[in-house]
């Protein structure tokens, strides 16, 4: 049994979601000398938002406000997407981006402390 099968989708969300936050955002890539390019951030971005909120709300962000208006397309085009399939894009997007690390961030060290709370 892999460690996949061990958790419900939004147990592994949750995870994928403490690993971006303790280290995909503050580190470079181990063994490599990369960060995330700004598409990948924003894939990342908009399935984390859709899996957290569901379907893009507001109004498009202003003429100058760049980023806003990246991160709000991105998200827009994610459209009626379900909760559960984008938990499932966040998690296959982070495998993506991790293929080279094996998952590793199944290893961190917070999964046991992670594994009593759910």
């Amino acid at each position: 049994m892999d460690t996949q099968s061990k958790f419900t989708t939004e147990q592994l969300f949750k995870l994928a979601v403490i690993y971006v936050q303790k280290s995909m955002g503050k580190r470079q890539y181990k063994d490599t000398n990369r960060e995330l390019t700004n598409d990948e951030k924003l894939v990342v971005y908009a399935f984390y938002k859709q899996a957290t909120i569901g379907k893009v709300q507001g109004d498009r962000p202003g003429f100058f406000d760049f980023t806003g208006k990246y991160k709000y397309d991105a998200w827009e085009k994610l459209g009626n997407m379900s909760k559960e399939d984008a938990m499932k894009g966040y998690i296959k997007a982070l495998n993506d981006l991790n293929k080279n690390e094996k998952q590793v961030w199944f290893e961190f060290s917070e999964l046991d402390e992670y594994k009593k709370t759910v």
